[in-house]
């Protein structure tokens, strides 16, 4: 549990750069295009890093109750990024960052990978087309290297081809004089048609750099008692990792004859946590290897993950689809996991008034069609939460990562019960311990949609929660004195939205852990379970409020008085508690990466039948 609220207040600390990366007025917006149509890119599959190897130098140390003693240790991390390691890369951040809406050639050393609505397939280019070398430089070396590569070797490759195709008296040839002429580019470029086919469609080249990585390692030694009394030592290798991602985006001009930078985006993981405490004897250096790769390759995912999110402001790359049929309040629409639809991802619903677009409320995906052929006709259905919609207006996909900072205020109010001294032998009431307090307080935290990140229907808005929470009694009443309640937990909860005015209540549990003294000194231990309702408002899919109430029921754990005397105890009962809660969507999701699943294969595993 202590390591889970590290790891979110890590997060949190982290998100708020996103504001000083991320310049959305860089953002273009084509307002012509107002409908989806499929897109093909180009990405490199070398990707740019400012150094030739991860170099972590690992420190030792030991846990005490004054905290960590620490000191170089012998063993330094050393991950070369050699071309295998760059592909791996490339690999999660076009999986992540490019979805499959969009057809993809993924440009290597001598072939290219196209992955299409129709499966996945390598092309041999040879020659024709020049490979791309990153080098290790900076950004602006980078992207010199890029442009140069860009606008010399590959536009006289296909250059010609693009061009061609792009002017309007091509499109306005017989369908025989075009596949004619795609024939004849392929043979002049020594390439399948079917490569010519999805290349004259990308008009987009996305090329990534990765800047200079710094982390911090660590093995530590911690140390429990069993039940027999023993103490027992074990260690906990943790990693701290950042990855910042910058996506070059390029897009041919035919009148200027290049490529042009059409935009960049910073992506960020945020500061990256991974550890294992599974080791009873101190790690071998392929232990600790093993639990950098995986804390390293999570933070990659989650930098894609958030350039995903950034590249949806767009609306050139973001989804734009018509609403098919209204039945109160589910929505039908085309388009489904081929265009990478997740379970419970927002739309906003466009109307047309007075001759111009307008937000007019939400809708959310529950049901995503499995279109994986072109004749496939069974539509996405969707769950109308805020405003109105009518068949043919227009869905616009909300960027969005399911993720949600929470802060919340209440109040606790608390019956202590059941607290004995045994010190004599017998088990003697202890009375002012005893009595009623009410605490206000406020916790913090983080939520996830299962549904969305899981992609599962099954999971549909249900909400995974962390949280630290803290309370100070405010009753003078009792002998022992107020106390001071210090915890953290997780949490579960279901919503269900009530008609289309964005309400919703959500049955919930929670189960926390806190520790606390009063201020006469007396501390106590205690486990909590906490069944609650919530009643909440979704102003838009980044901004919720919340009311919640429910009834704590604490298990103590552990008791001492004064002088450290340990008294038994049988239970301690909480009472109501009641808080107002605000969620703040995060575009950062940090080490919680690991919870999202790929887009849907659905489609790959049927075209395998």
């Amino acid at each position: 549990m202590k390591k889970l609220l590290v790891l979110f207040v890590v997060q949190i600390s982290t998100v708020f750069m996103l504001s000083a990366v991320s310049d959305d007025s860089q953002l273009k917006s084509d307002g012509t295009q107002k409908k989806y149509e499929r897109k093909a890119v180009m990405g490199l599959a070398d990707i740019g890093f400012m150094q030739n190897s991860i170099n972590i130098p690992m420190q030792y140390c030991e846990s005490s109750q004054n905290g960590y003693r620490c000191s170089p240790w012998s063993f330094t991390v050393n991950y070369p990024l050699e071309y295998s390691e760059k592909m791996e890369a490339a690999k999660t951040f076009y999986e992540w960052t490019i979805t499959n809406r969009f057809d993809k050639i993924i440009m290597q050393n001598g072939k290219a990978e196209m992955i299409t609505r129709n499966g996945k397939s390598t092309v041999e280019t040879g020659e024709y087309i020049p490979y791309f070398s990153s080098g290790t430089d900076s950004l602006d070396g980078f992207k010199d290297r890029l442009e140069n590569y860009l606008n010399t070797g590959v536009k006289e490759s296909i250059g010609t081809l693009l061009e061609a195709t792009i002017e309007q008296r091509y499109k306005e040839l017989p369908e025989t004089e075009q596949e004619t002429f795609m024939v004849t580019k392929a043979k002049e470029l020594g390439v399948s048609i079917e490569f010519i086919k999805t290349l004259v469609n990308s008009s987009y080249v996305f090329a990534a750099h990765v800047q200079y990585i710094k982390g911090a390692g660590k093995v530590i030694r911690k140390e429990r008692k069993t039940f027999d009394g023993r103490t027992v030592y074990f260690y906990d290798i943790e990693f701290d990792i950042p990855v910042n991602v910058t996506f070059l985006i390029y897009k041919y001009d035919p009148e200027a004859k290049k490529f042009n930078l059409y935009n960049k985006l910073v992506a960020v993981s945020g500061m990256v946590s991974g550890s294992t405490n599974s080791f009873y004897v101190i790690p071998t250096p392929n232990q600790v290897m093993a639990a950098f790769n995986d804390t390293f390759q999570t933070a990659v995912k989650a930098a894609s993950i958030n350039a995903n999110y950034q590249l949806k402001k767009d609306d050139n790359f973001a989804l734009f689809m018509t609403v098919k049929a209204v039945n109160g309040n589910k929505v039908e629409t085309d388009f489904g996991v081929m265009e990478d639809i997740r379970v419970d991802a927002p739309f906003t619903i466009m109307q047309m008034v007075d001759g111009k677009m307008k937000k007019t409320g939400y809708v959310r995906a529950r049901k995503v069609s499995e279109n994986c052929s072109a004749d496939y006709n069974v539509p996405t259905i969707m769950k109308k939460t805020n405003g109105s919609v009518e068949e043919a207006d227009q869905l616009r996909e909300y960027p969005w990562t399911g993720l949600f900072f929470n802060l919340g205020f209440g109040m606790n109010s608390s019956l202590v019960t059941g607290i004995k001294d045994n010190s004599l032998g017998v088990n003697t009431p202890v009375a002012d311990v005893g009595g009623m307090f009410l605490a206000p307080g406020f916790h913090l935290g983080g939520s996830i949609d299962l549904g969305y990140s899981a992609n599962s229907s099954a999971l549909s808005e249900f909400y995974f929660d962390i949280f630290f929470q803290m309370s100070v009694g405010i009753d003078d009443s009792v002998d022992a004195g107020r106390p001071i309640w210090f915890g953290g937990g997780l949490g579960i909860s279901k919503r269900l939205y009530a008609g289309a005015g964005g309400f919703y209540f959500a049955p919930a549990l929670n189960l926390a852990y806190e520790g606390g003294s009063t201020f006469n000194d007396y501390k106590l231990q205690q486990f909590i379970v906490n069944p609650q309702l919530h009643f909440g408002f979704s102003v838009n899919p980044s901004l919720d409020i919340v009311l919640k109430g429910g009834w704590n029921l604490g298990f103590v754990v552990k008791v001492e008085d004064p002088n450290e005397n340990e008294l038994d105890s049988d239970l301690l009962a909480m009472g109501l508690t009641a808080s107002l809660d605000f969620n703040f969507h995060l575009p950062v999701v940090g080490s919680t990466a690991k919870m999202y699943s790929k887009p849907s294969n659905v489609c790959a595993a049927k075209s395998k039948k």
